[in-house]
């Protein structure tokens, strides 16, 4: 029995400002049997000449709280409301940078034939923002203020992952815009106007995405 990595989750708990009831509650969940919990927790109060009493061996069918991860504690749920956020955000991010094209197209570009389904893809843009933009603001801000509750849901797997999941797109579309606009300057395939105001757009969209979760993975190294 690990008793050793039950003393350092208590004191990390502690830390972390989680009272005892609250710890003791985790740890039975987690399969630790109540008597070494309640040994761990108070070491001074539970120290008398016990000799005829052994602690029995944890629950075969439950591991101990050291091998659960964080997705384990917080639930599929948690899990599933991340999800929806990444999937939102991008919805949100390509309809923007998609609006935004369009009215550099439109007022800076001679567009011929590209009016009517440009217009037609316009309003698809704005029907995505309608729908996704209050499902995105909303779970964005409640997710944010339980990882300010409980910072342990940073490190919850599922969301590291969509969160470098989104710096590699948000990359490659930067990344892309760059190449293009190099290449419509050698190429003189649209005016330097054009070219400059469309690279903005990305910026503005994938850039500012790429930017906040950067910033945020650094927060989590620290």
């Amino acid at each position: 029995m690990d008793t050793q990595g039950l003393n350092k989750y208590i004191e990390t708990a502690r830390s972390q400002g989680q009272t005892d009831i609250q710890i003791k509650q985790q740890l039975l969940t987690a399969g630790w049997p109540a008597n070494v919990v309640d040994l761990s927790l108070n070491p001074v109060v539970n120290q008398v000449p016990q000799p005829n009493i052994v602690p029995p061996p944890p629950t075969p069918t439950k591991p101990p709280s050291s091998n659960s991860t964080p997705d384990d504690h917080f639930g599929m749920w948690v899990v599933f409301e991340y999800v929806l956020m990444f999937v939102t955000l991008a919805i949100n991010a390509m309809a923007l940078a998609g609006i935004g094209h369009f009215i550099v197209n439109s007022m800076l570009k001679n567009a011929g034939g590209y009016s009517y389904f440009g217009g037609s893809l316009l309003t698809w843009y704005i029907a995505a923002i309608i729908v996704s933009f209050p499902i995105f603001a909303y779970l964005f801000v409640d997710l944010k203020k339980r990882i300010l509750r409980n910072p342990d849901m940073r490190n919850m797997k599922t969301r590291k992952q969509l969160v470098y999941v989104a710096l590699v797109w948000t990359f490659i579309v930067l990344i892309t815009r760059a190449v293009l606009f190099v290449y419509n300057f050698l190429n003189s395939t649209d005016s330097l106007v054009v070219s400059v105001a469309n690279l903005v757009v990305t910026f503005l969209t994938s850039g500012l995405i790429f930017f906040y979760f950067l910033s945020d993975v650094r927060k989590d190294s620290r």
